[in-house]
C-alpha cells in the first residue's frame, strides 16, 4: 500500500542510510548522515559534512521551524546534495493539483547548506540543470515544450524567515 497516491508513478527504489542522531529535550544532533536514493540508476546522495545540532519548535503555520543552530566549524559546509539524476516523473505528480504536467530529462546539479546568521543557507557548488522541460496545463494547452533550463537558486533561512533567489537563469529552446 502506498504512502501518498503521488508515489506511485515512482516505481521501484532503494534507499540506503548511515546515520548517528540522538535527540536530548528539544535539542537533535546529527553525528553522521549519509543517505543515497537510486531507482534505475543513481538519483540523490545527501551527506553531512559535519556534525551538527538544532532545535525546532513549531511555528505559526504549524510548521517546524530551527530556532538553533549549533556547528563546531561555521566556516565549513554543514550538508552536500548531488542530484546524479532526478527524474521528473517524481515530482510532476506532486504539480497535478495546481493542474500542471511537467515532462523533461532529469535533474541534475550540485548544492550545499552551510550555517548562517543563526540559520543557514543553501548555494549551489554545480548549476541545476533541466533538460528538454515540457510543461502543459491540465486541459492539455502547452505553456512550453523542449526548453533547456540552467539556474542558480540560493536560500537564505533565518528564525525571521526565508530569503530565496534564482540568477542566474538560462532558459535556451
Amino acid at each position: 500500500k502506498l504512502v501518498r497516491p503521488e508515489l506511485s508513478g515512482i516505481g521501484p527504489i532503494h534507499i540506503a542510510t548511515e546515520f548517528d542522531f540522538a535527540q536530548h529535550g528539544t535539542t537533535t544532533r546529527v553525528d553522521r548522515l549519509a543517505v543515497s536514493v537510486e531507482g534505475a540508476k543513481p538519483v540523490v546522495t545527501v551527506n553531512a559534512l559535519q556534525p551538527f545540532e538544532f532545535n525546532l519548535k513549531r511555528g505559526d503555520a504549524g510548521m517546524p521551524v530551527v530556532t538553533e543552530l549549533n556547528i563546531a566549524d561555521p566556516a565549513k559546509e554543514l550538508v552536500g546534495v548531488v542530484f546524479q539524476g532526478l527524474p521528473l516523473a517524481w515530482v510532476s505528480p506532486w504539480l497535478a493539483s495546481p493542474g500542471l504536467a511537467l515532462n523533461g530529462d532529469e535533474l541534475r546539479g550540485e548544492i550545499a547548506a552551510s550555517a548562517r546568521d543563526g540559520g543557514f543557507s543553501v548555494r549551489p557548488k554545480t548549476p541545476l540543470t533541466l533538460g528538454n522541460v515540457s510543461v502543459a496545463l491540465k486541459d492539455g494547452r502547452t505553456l512550453f515544450r523542449g526548453v533547456d533550463l540552467t539556474l542558480a537558486a540560493s536560500a537564505d533561512y533565518t528564525p525571521q524567515g526565508w530569503q530565496v533567489a534564482i540568477a542566474p537563469l538560462s532558459v535556451a529552446s
